[in-house]
């Protein structure tokens, strides 16, 4: 976690001074082929003024403020003071939960494999069954019996949904885990 938390901060605090060095003039010069415009830089620093701490935070568990944040941050001229602290708490949690989640899914990975098998079989007939019923479609239509194709579409699907069923019913009824993922 503490090093996780640690990348996590570095990489950040290089976005910020990168965004500091390079500052609106670059936001200026380049925005326009992102559609970032005057009045969107202005919005986004004021945004920044009064919000600044909060997006720091919790950007950290948005994707692409998680990227972006620390840059606008820089650029916009959020003092490094007031950024540190917030990044720290960020990152520190987020390193946290993602650490966490690994761990979690690493003690559980047997029973998530056996799920994932189940998913790939339904998966795999439901391909098969697909292929086949295009095929078949195709060789009826040839000889004009588009009708019965119709009714072998809808018999299918019933068929289609009734193994899906059944195989989720198979997975939240094992006895091991009664369904859960611990």
């Amino acid at each position: 976690v503490i090093v996780v938390w640690f990348a996590a901060v570095t990489g950040d605090v290089t976005s910020f001074l990168l965004g500091r060095k390079l500052g609106r003039g670059f936001l200026e010069r380049n925005g326009p082929r992102f559609r970032i415009t005057e009045a969107r830089l202005v919005q986004v620093e004021g945004f920044f003024d009064k919000h600044g701490g909060k997006t720091i935070l919790i950007g950290r568990f948005v994707g692409v403020a998680r990227a972006l944040a620390p840059f606008i941050a820089g650029a916009s001229k959020m003092s490094f003071r007031r950024f540190l602290p917030y990044d720290l708490i960020g990152a520190g949690i987020w390193s946290g939960v993602l650490c966490s989640r690994g761990l979690i899914f690493w003690q559980n990975i047997d029973h998530i494999a056996t799920i994932v098998g189940h998913g790939a079989l339904v998966l795999g007939v439901t391909i098969v069954l697909i292929v086949g019923l295009i095929a078949l479609r195709a060789r009826l239509q040839t000889q004009g019996k588009g009708r019965l194709f119709d009714e072998l579409v809808r018999f299918s699907s019933l068929v289609v949904v009734g193994a899906g069923g059944i195989v989720t019913l198979t997975v939240l009824s094992d006895p091991v885990t009664k369904g859960t993922v611990t």
